[in-house]
């Protein structure tokens, strides 16, 4: 019974692991999961060639009462490591992606990952069965290899806990997040059901599938997101605020400081959200909306006279190449 459960373990590791020799950076990805395994299922397995096998010395060492006594893999554990090999096989997809290797290291590709927070993973994501979220812990975990230190240990507790409806409605939102300096954001308006808010942001939610008790407060109570709008607000004391959402920059511009401070109305994103949203924008399917952008805009300038806005298609730097890009035509 023990030999048996310990070659299911073999095959799960054998059968998970696509074949990635064509990648270094992936090879060392592997390379830190296999010392995973190892960690948590030796002196039982043995990696030869790239497979896992059983390592059958151990048993040649022991009677056989000692090995019965010995627990063997529950189908818990099977489950468990099957679960975390298909998140690390979406991340070998997101890497192998050779348009979209901005990995912080140097040619060498020295990468270290944090064995902690490589085990923190396994935990979490080892209860996760669902494919969808499976997808989303394989794009956390191609970007931690990118940018080590990008996703936070309480991040991790933060999407354990998560649905995968709770995971598709940040990615709907993600599209619509704004940066202002360091700090991350959707727009308000078309969220919001009272009179003194724009009717066409209100419509572009509706049609988009939002609104505000089904999806931001959902997305509050997990923790990333908080309605606290106070962070993007300004008295003009520089005399430019600069919005942008890696397809679009705006700029709300003032000639004087203002005595009362202007404020845009938003659900700021957590330092979780903000996490997750860098990972979710560098793949390269990730579009950011301009509709929704361009109609809140239209709403903060013809209800601030004294306010001058503007729209251009561009990104601002460290977006696309480190620089920055901005069309002179005025979209609104």
């Amino acid at each position: 019974m023990y030999m048996e459960s310990t070659e299911i373990i073999a095959s799960v590791i054998n059968n998970a692991l696509p074949i990635v020799a064509a990648s270094p950076v992936i090879v060392k990805l592997f390379d830190m999961v296999g010392k995973l395994v190892k960690t948590l299922y030796a002196p039982t397995l043995v990696f030869k060639n790239g497979k896992a096998t059983v390592d059958v010395e151990m048993y040649k060492k022991k009677s056989e009462l000692e090995l019965m006594a010995g627990a063997s893999f529950t189908l818990s554990e099977v489950v468990r490591l099957k679960n975390f090999l298909n998140s690390v096989h979406y991340a070998s997809l997101h890497l192998s992606d050779t348009e979209n290797t901005d990995i912080e290291t140097d040619e060498s590709l020295d990468i270290e990952m944090d064995f902690d927070w490589l085990m923190r993973f396994f935990d979490a994501v080892g209860y996760i069965s669902s494919e969808e979220l499976q997808q989303l812990w394989g794009r956390v975990l191609a970007g931690e290899v990118k940018k080590p230190r990008s996703c936070s240990l309480r991040t991790l507790d933060i999407l354990r806990n998560m649905t995968s409806e709770e995971a598709n409605i940040f990615l709907k939102l993600a599209r619509l997040i704004v940066v202002s300096g360091d700090c991350y954001f959707i727009f308000s308006e078309g969220f919001n059901g009272d009179t003194t808010t724009s009717i066409e942001c209100q419509k572009f939610i509706r049609n988009y599938g939002l609104n505000y008790s089904e999806h931001i407060r959902i997305m509050v109570d997990c923790g990333l997101l908080t309605t606290d709008s106070l962070d993007i607000a300004t008295y003009f004391e520089e005399p430019v605020l600069a919005l942008h959402n890696g397809k679009m920059v705006a700029f709300f511009m003032s000639e004087t400081p203002h005595e009362t401070p202007f404020v845009i109305e938003s659900y700021s994103l957590t330092s979780s959200g903000t996490e997750i949203y860098k990972i979710i924008k560098r793949e390269k399917a990730f579009i950011p909306d301009i509709e929704y952008m361009l109609l809140c805009l239209r709403h903060c300038r013809n209800t601030n006279e004294a306010i001058t806005v503007t729209a251009h298609k561009g990104y601002m730097a460290d977006e696309i190449d480190g620089k920055t890009h901005i069309e002179t035509e005025n979209l609104l």
